[in-house]
């Protein structure tokens, strides 16, 4: 009887442990409205799962994911609250971990509050920006765009530092665990430059302006393995001064959904004989229909947009390191779990310890081999509803009121969405538009 209820309690402790490890939530009928490009309804059936996706993914990813909501909903300032409270929430969880002791560190990722990922926090500001512009500040929303600069600057020294950390320990622990050291192929985006550089001209900054415009020629020049596609040959029409009597129309269009986080499982044998689990999250993409995107101003043939960032290419190389020390910590972990098993195993069969101990610590071991494979699970945490792609182009138009189309179409130029607006150019002024297709 002893025995039996020994397992019973064993099997609830697993139990416990199974449901309190687990990062994964589903929002597949969120994405599906997303996809038909139903805004709005994602937005209110993403809100009314809200206390179940704070306890599984935390106020970081909600926050987020209704910010993006609410910017695709046309709810700006909402957006921009949400966003913020994000971005608070990003620093602060990144101060935390550069002051928590190694041994918090090395707990299950689901285990402490979710702090963002890098990818997260530059993109934050460049939609914020966009935000502030839509709602006639362009002061604010440079501010925004100089934001994600810095910290676009600040990646490497970053990621170093959380990478001292877990060398150090492994260094000082003598584990035979191989802790490897990335440097980040991105530093500068041309998304980012490329708005900075529209909006400065309402701000009537000229250096900006210039120094903008010569960052996204550079972003492609240094960083060939993250802008693989050409230049887009519309920066060569754009100037600071325009002839008297014409004005710039920039446009900006997004398409498809970044990569998610999927957990991927490995499994190796440990020093006592055991199997050992590992689990570490991978990026997931998420296909697009739009190949290519169109605008049509006047009735006139449309004019193409070119490719100006790949966030999909963006995310993979910010994520990529701090995976890495994922996949170190998951291997340190399993070590010490092993460790802790052949603990209880040693005394089990120790010829010293009496038949009640050494069956309690059998059953102590046997729930460590449970709960080492149970309780190792990746941290599949992060925002669901960045676009993949962004688009863009400029056109020479004469001030006042012009009709606009976008279109988005698919590899055969077939039209899978259709926008169409009214907008007025104004001389001498940021004339910015945007649009977005969820396919």
């Amino acid at each position: 009887m002893k025995r039996s209820g020994a397992f019973a309690l064993t099997l609830v402790l697993v139990c416990l442990l199974l449901c309190s490890c687990t990062s994964v939530i589903d929002l597949s009928d969120v994405t599906s409205d997303y996809r038909s490009g139903h805004f709005d309804g994602a937005r209110e059936m993403y809100e009314s799962q809200k206390s179940s996706i704070i306890s599984t993914q935390g106020e970081i990813v909600y926050n987020l994911d209704y910010g993006m909501l609410s910017m695709m909903s046309g709810d700006l300032k909402a957006s921009n609250l949400c966003l913020d409270a994000a971005e608070t929430a990003i620093a602060d969880g990144y101060t935390k971990s550069i002051t928590q002791n190694i041994g918090s560190y090395l707990l299950n990722d689901n285990a402490i509050e979710y702090a963002g990922e890098d990818y997260e926090d530059i993109y934050i500001n460049i939609f914020k920006a966009l935000n502030y512009y839509s709602l006639g500040s362009a002061e604010d929303a440079m501010v925004e765009l100089r934001r994600s600069a810095e910290k676009q600057s600040r990646l490497q020294s970053r990621y170093d530092q959380q990478y001292s950390q877990v060398k150090d320990y492994v260094d000082s622990n003598d584990y035979s665990v191989s802790v490897q050291h990335f440097d980040y192929d991105f530093s500068t985006s041309a998304l980012s430059s490329y708005l900075m550089m529209a909006m400065s001209r309402s701000m009537k900054d000229y250096n900006t302006f210039e120094v903008a415009r010569k960052q996204v020629t550079q972003a492609f020049a240094t960083q060939s393995s993250l802008y693989d596609f050409s230049l887009p040959s519309f920066l060569s029409s754009e100037t600071y001064d325009m002839d008297s009597g014409t004005a710039r129309l920039n446009v900006i269009a997004f398409s498809g959904l970044a990569p998610i986080k999927e957990q991927r499982e490995e499994y190796v044998d440990m020093p006592n004989g055991d199997i050992g689990k590992l689990a570490y999250p991978v990026l997931v993409s998420r296909g697009s229909s739009v190949r290519s995107v169109k605008i049509s101003v006047d009735g006139k043939n449309p004019v193409p947009l070119e490719l100006i960032e790949n966030l999909d290419s963006i995310v993979r190389d910010t994520f990529q390191p701090k995976q890495q020390l994922a996949i170190s910590k998951t291997i340190l972990r399993s070590y010490l779990k092993n460790a802790a098993t052949q603990v209880y195993d040693n005394v089990a069969k120790d010829k010293d310890t009496n038949e009640t101990l050494s069956m309690i610590f059998q059953i102590l071991g046997s729930i460590t081999r449970l709960t080492n494979v149970i309780s190792e699970q990746a941290d599949v945490r992060c925002s669901h509803f960045l676009p993949s792609k962004a688009w863009a182009t400029g056109i020479t138009l004469k001030p006042g009121k012009h009709a606009v189309s976008m279109m988005f179409c698919d590899s055969l130029g077939r039209i899978l969405g259709q926008s169409d607006f009214e907008v007025e150019v104004r001389e001498g002024e940021t004339n910015l538009i945007e649009s977005v297709s969820a396919n």
